[in-house]
């Protein structure tokens, strides 16, 4: 794999706690079942999903949102520890990057998650981040995302 990445913005960093063990938490990142029923903000469906959860495999995520915009992601896993550690690439179509119109905007995702026992803390890094309009949208997108998970994983 190249490190072909857009030239970075600055680094998205969150974290969050669920109530549940780590392993929990990494399957609901790896599991495309799972997957389909918490990722992304409210305002949007999971339309499909495919994951391949092993280094050099493939994920893709189409979400689509109220107004019928759908909103393709997919990328590579360049590291996969089970059930702590993910890291993978993130791209999205041109229209969809913020800002880098006429291209695509290759990014890189990792998520550590560590084990209490009962709960278990997560956190996210997106970096590469091409510019503010990007770096605000996957804020106020990942932010969304996360609290998805919480819902899904108290229920």
């Amino acid at each position: 794999m190249t490190e072909d990445f857009q030239a970075g913005y600055r680094a998205l960093n969150l974290k969050k706690t669920y109530p549940v063990p780590a392993k929990k938490v990494f399957a609901a990142w790896t599991n495309p079942d799972v997957l389909a029923c918490w990722f992304g903000p409210s305002t949007h469906s999971v339309v499909e999903v495919s994951i391949d959860a092993q280094v050099g495999g493939k994920y893709r995520i189409v979400l689509e949102d109220e107004d019928g915009n759908v909103i393709d992601h997919f990328g590579e896993y360049v590291l996969v520890s089970p059930y702590n550690h993910l890291v993978f690439t993130w791209m999205l179509e041109d229209q969809r990057c913020g800002g880098c119109e006429g291209q695509e905007a290759r990014t890189l995702v990792s998520i550590d998650i560590e084990d209490f026992g009962d709960s278990s803390l997560l956190r996210l890094r997106h970096e590469h981040l091409p510019n503010e309009v990007a770096y605000q949208g996957h804020q106020t997108g990942w932010e969304a995302t996360l609290r998805a998970l919480e819902l899904y994983l108290s229920a």
